[in-house]
């Protein structure tokens, strides 16, 4: 994760943001509807030396991941407090070394998934590309991938947010 403290999560299995949804709104999957998706917003906050990262989406709910990185750089998560919530690792797959990450999700019920993790919010053409050319080289079904660009639309909360945080006043 090093320097960046915020992560936005634009592109991702239906798996993962499944969930993640039901982590937020803390319902069963099955009480969560395919239109509720589209307003994930999702994007993650990390503190510097935490073993806690703040996630939030679905009109500011904000939940706490508690995480741990082994010496082989795969990612231990646990959700506080939800009685939805599994756990799992994390592992990275891809980085373009500039502001974009892929990594795959281990469930603790030995279901896998995927999600992009970028410092914008909103993914260029040629990184969609990118981020589809490896899922499906790890041999993930594109057809399950599901767009949730954050737009000031859906996403007010962390649009306002991005632009008074990261506006650089002269």
């Amino acid at each position: 994760m090093g320097s960046v403290t915020k992560w936005y999560y634009p592109l991702w299995s239906k798996l993962d943001l499944y969930r993640t949804a039901s982590d937020s709104l803390a319902k069963p999957i099955i009480d969560i509807p395919d239109i509720t998706l589209q307003a994930a917003c999702f994007a993650c906050d990390v503190k510097p030396n935490s073993p806690l990262i703040y996630c939030q989406g679905f009109n500011k709910t904000q939940i706490p991941y508690e995480i741990t990185i082994s010496d082989d750089q795969v990612f231990h998560y646990k959700i506080k407090n939800s009685p939805y919530g599994l756990s799992g690792t994390h592992t990275l797959v891809y980085s373009d070394n500039k502001k974009l990450i892929v990594g795959t999700s281990c469930w603790e019920d030995n279901e896998m998934s995927w999600s992009a993790w970028t410092v914008e919010p909103i993914l260029q053409k040629e990184e969609k590309i990118q981020i589809m050319k490896v899922i499906t080289d790890l041999g993930f079904n594109p057809d399950f991938a599901i767009d949730t660009a954050i737009n000031h639309k859906h996403c007010p909360y962390i649009y306002e947010t991005m632009h008074k945080t990261d506006r650089i006043e002269l």
